[in-house]
């Protein structure tokens, strides 16, 4: 349901469950999930993870920024080479 919000859709989903076998890990990644961990659980590893895609989050959406005004920038030079010089 997060996935489905424009709001939510970009939040990195992480996994905390139980359920170990690898049909269950695979369906948690098809639905969004960006990370899963299984119960019991280490406190510092659910933190690091928890970190690392919020890191990871911030670099997507820097290099998102990056390119669109990449994009913008090569979109100008390539009117202004179209245009008549003078």
């Amino acid at each position: 349901e997060i996935k489905k919000v424009n709001h939510t859709k970009d939040i990195p989903v992480i996994f905390v469950s139980a359920y170990q076998e690898i049909p269950d890990k695979i369906k948690g990644f098809a639905v969004g999930g960006v990370d899963y961990i299984s119960k019991p659980f280490d406190e510092q590893e659910v933190l690091a993870r928890v970190k690392t895609h919020i890191r990871l989050t911030f670099s997507e959406r820097a290099l998102k920024q990056a390119n669109a005004a990449k994009n913008k920038l090569f979109s100008l030079i390539a009117h202004d080479l179209r245009g008549p010089v003078g």
